[in-house]
């Protein structure tokens, strides 16, 4: 919805030029929710979601709010030689911001054979993160030749765990599972000067930690009128070897699939069901699906979010409970909420809480039109 403030919008108060280059996923296709020029970004290059047919010669991205029409190329290198073109555009006077969100390596995937053949398994697969890799290169490389490297902070990260077998290894879960193993992902910043180089931090963060955290390096004030999840994390990037406590646990509901609910605080990790199973990194997520498409229906119709799922959402509340100990148990192999059963009802208290919070926030989709079509 509209009314969400993006870091973007925010960092244009302090005169920021903004582009968001790559997958956008935030909106429907032809619905009436924000495209990226109505969030803050003056310049975007961007799909609604993965590149199609693939990462090669995609014919789905838009120039703002205009179809780019057919491709060539894989999706990453387009994605990235569009930002160099804005930055080398860009009013050399003023500071800039980007989102480079690839659609590497979702499927259905696409890599050159160079890449592809370097490998005995899942080729297109990795083969797409060696190309996301050099892309990734090409635009550090213009940074450093435009003497931008040191003033210019970079975030790089996932939005979730691999669903490749083993991949997430050796941490149990996969991607759309809320278990380690679906929501531990790599987080890597770099700022020259700034901030120590080759450091290792275990401090616990989350996304909704980089907006605060860019608001506090930038000098900006959040808004004071809404519930802001996360919390600045500046003093973990300047200082990694301190300790550092959360004052906000981090919490993930994912309604169509069990574990629906996933709390974190401090080492202590609860793990809620609807109904419980005991996971194998075989699980298949279409059998695991709470909503499943009727006799003849493609296989994965029902995980495009619809009207029908918003009305189970309110009142789904998990009913069987794991407690780990991560700091001990990184791997969650030990259940130990019998043990602790003071401590798992004062998690599930938080938890229900913050589901509870995060349904009246986000209201319902379909009562107040936000899904409407054009």
């Amino acid at each position: 919805r509209n009314s969400e403030i993006t870091i973007a919008e925010l960092l244009k108060q302090k005169g920021y030029q903004t582009g968001h280059f790559g997958k956008w996923h935030l909106t429907a296709i032809d619905s009436l929710q924000p495209m990226p020029s109505a969030q803050g970004f003056d310049y975007s290059f961007w799909t609604h979601n993965n590149a199609e047919p693939s990462h090669k010669d995609p014919v789905n991205f838009y120039r703002n709010n205009s179809p780019a029409g057919p491709l060539t190329g894989y999706s990453c290198q387009l994605v990235v030689n569009e930002a160099i073109r804005w930055l080398s555009k860009r009013q050399k006077n003023k500071p800039f911001y980007i989102n480079v969100w690839f659609n590497e390596p979702h499927e259905k995937c696409a890599a050159p054979d160079s890449l592809t053949n370097r490998h005995q398994y899942n080729k297109e697969y990795y083969g797409c993160i060696e190309n996301m890799d050099i892309a990734i290169g090409k635009l550090m490389q213009y940074l450093k030749e435009e003497k931008l490297e040191k003033n210019t902070l970079i975030i790089f990260s996932s939005d979730n765990g691999s669903e490749k077998l083993y991949s997430n290894y050796p941490v149990k879960g996969k991607k759309g599972i809320n278990l380690q193993g679906g929501v531990r992902v790599p987080f890597i910043v770099r700022w020259p000067g700034k901030f120590p180089s080759g450091a290792v931090c275990d401090a616990v963060g989350c996304f909704t930690d980089i907006l605060p955290t860019i608001a506090d390096i930038t000098g900006i004030a959040i808004p004071g009128d809404r519930v802001f999840d996360g919390e600045s994390l500046a003093a973990v990037f300047i200082h990694p070897a301190d300790s550092f406590h959360r004052t906000k646990p981090i919490f993930f509901y994912r309604y169509f699939n069990d574990p629906i609910c996933f709390l974190r605080e401090d080492n202590w990790c609860l793990v809620g069901y609807e109904e419980w199973y005991e996971y194998t990194d075989t699980v298949d997520l279409k059998k695991l699906a709470k909503f499943k498409p009727a006799p003849g229906q493609p296989q994965w119709s029902e995980w495009s979010f619809n009207e029908k799922h918003m009305r189970v959402i309110p009142d789904q509340e998990p009913k069987v409970f794991e407690l780990y100990d991560l700091q001990k148990d990184m791997y969650q192999l030990n259940n130990i909420a019998s043990q602790y059963p003071a401590i798992v009802n004062q998690m599930k208290e938080k938890m229900m809480a913050l589901k509870k919070e995060m349904i009246t926030e986000g209201g319902d989709w379909y009562k107040n039109n936000y899904m409407l079509k054009k």
